[in-house]
C-alpha cells in the first residue's frame, strides 16, 4: 500500500521520519519501516474497521505501563506534539498510526520472569479496576 505525498508529509509534521518509508506487510495492520532520529522504526496504520482509536490508545497506554516497569516492550514513540497515535487525513481518511522501536529486543536479552510476571499482574489489576470504573459511569 503506497501513502500518498500528503500523508507522509502529515506524519513528518507529527514525528522527524528521515528516509523511506518502506513497504513491509499489510495483515491486520500495514507496517512500514523508516528511519527516526537514526533508529530504524516500525511504522504502524490501523485501519478503524480493525480497531478503534481509543482502542489503539488504550493498547499503548499498556505498553507504556509495562515498559516503565522495566519489561523490554515494543513500546510506542510519542509524536512531537506528545501523543502516541494520530489519525492520517486523507480521501479515505480512515488510518490511526503508531511508531514503534524496530530493534526492541537487540543486545541483552535476559528477560527477568518472576518480574515480569509481576508488573504484569499489577497491570492487570489497575486495568480491571480502571475497567470496573469506566463500567460504572
Amino acid at each position: 500500500m503506497q501513502l500518498t505525498d500528503s500523508q507522509i508529509h502529515y506524519l513528518k509534521q507529527h514525528w522527524p521520519l528521515t528516509g523511506e518509508i518502506k513497504f513491509h506487510r499489510r495483515v491486520a495492520n500495514i507496517v512500514y519501516f523508516t528511519t527516526l532520529n537514526g533508529n530504524e522504526v516500525i511504522l504502524r496504520l490501523t485501519e478503524p474497521t480493525h480497531r478503534k482509536f481509543k482502542e489503539i490508545e488504550s493498547e499503548l497506554d499498556w505498553l507504556n505501563f509495562l515498559h516503565a516497569n522495566g519489561m523490554r516492550v515494543a513500546n510506542p514513540i510519542a509524536t512531537i506534539q506528545n501523543e502516541f497515535v494520530v489519525e492520517i487525513p486523507g480521501p479515505l481518511k480512515f488510518f490511526a498510526v503508531v511508531s514503534i522501536h524496530k530493534n526492541v529486543y537487540e543486545g541483552n536479552r535476559h528477560v527477568d520472569k518472576e518480574k515480569t510476571y509481576e508488573t504484569f499482574l499489577e497491570g492487570y489489576n489497575l486495568e480491571n479496576q480502571l475497567d470496573s470504573i469506566w463500567i460504572k459511569r
